[in-house]
């Protein structure tokens, strides 16, 4: 199996921190679940969060995931967890960044501020043992960043430049968010939310698109999204773009991953008309989580 294709939130007795060989990221990412309950304000179909059967606890201990965060960060300078990426190249193990991710929107929880305190005393303390600076990230569908929680945590995130937030566009219009993220949130309010999000926030936009059935992303469709990211861009800067697709087993079945070549395509057009950064990564077929041999 691709190394990258597999991406499990457990990583031995760890509770909420695990390791991923990220592709976005560019090696090494140490994730940290703040939703191991799995609750989210998405139903995004190509989600990889196997939400069948009962719910597993909400909890989320900064404590714990100190401790945890600790022993992996220990592990990685022992051995770039060869053991956990058995016969990945010591280059691509590099430790990228600490990510506030998990089974469902991060920055829900009430706890954030204290993971973002926890992540970035860990951050300083890696550095003055001597480590290479990795970055801090949080992955967002920016439903929540004006939220005073979000504000504080972000401040302690993204203080001297240490943090970035990773917000999510995956659609132009108001019609085709509500396939592809599912949300009572509208996309007026993701796009207000990604426009408002402070400048001393660095801000990078992901957007994934896929193949959805026999829905595709038209020319009126990106051309939309483009106008959504000129119109970002028109009220706070940009540290870049996300472009990429279905790479993992899907919540639903039906979501199939967009050609690279179509990816490029697209990223050219918004480096030529917007000038806006973009990485481009390309996807991997894996059925859905129900049905992992499903194609259709």
């Amino acid at each position: 199996m691709d190394a990258h294709a597999h991406h499990p939130r457990v990583h031995a007795a760890s509770r909420w921190v695990y390791p991923v060989l990220s592709r976005r990221s560019g090696g090494i990412s140490i994730g940290v679940n703040l939703n191991p309950d799995k609750v989210c304000n998405y139903d995004c179909p190509y989600c990889q969060v196997d939400r069948r059967g009962p719910a597993p606890s909400s909890e989320v201990d900064p404590s714990g995931v100190e401790a945890e965060l600790a022993s992996l960060l220990a592990k990685v300078r022992a051995t770039g967890l060869a053991e956990v990426f058995p016969g990945v190249e010591a280059d691509r193990r590099k430790l990228v960044d600490i990510a506030l991710s998990g089974d469902g929107e991060p920055t829900s929880r009430r706890e954030f501020p204290q993971i973002c305190a926890v992540v970035a005393q860990a951050r300083r303390s890696w550095i003055r043992e001597g480590g290479e600076p990795f970055g801090l990230v949080v992955i967002t569908n920016a439903t929540l960043l004006d939220r005073a929680h979000v504000r504080e945590g972000l401040s302690i995130l993204c203080d001297h430049g240490a943090g970035e937030v990773w917000g999510k566009l995956d659609a132009g219009t108001q019609g085709f968010h509500q396939v592809v993220n599912a949300s009572r949130i509208s996309l007026d309010r993701v796009v207000e939310q990604l426009s408002d999000c402070p400048p001393d926030f660095p801000l990078r936009i992901q957007t994934l698109f896929f193949r959805y059935h026999d829905l595709v992303p038209d020319a009126s469709e990106i051309a939309s999204w483009m106008g959504r990211l000129e119109g970002i861009l028109g009220r706070r800067p940009l540290a870049g773009l996300q472009l990429h697709t279905v790479a993992r087993a899907t919540a639903k079945s039906g979501c199939h991953p967009l050609p690279l070549a179509w990816l490029q395509d697209v990223a050219e057009q918004v480096q030529k008309q917007l000038g806006l950064s973009v990485d481009v990564h390309g996807g991997i077929e894996s059925g859905s989580i129900a049905d992992p041999e499903g194609t259709k």
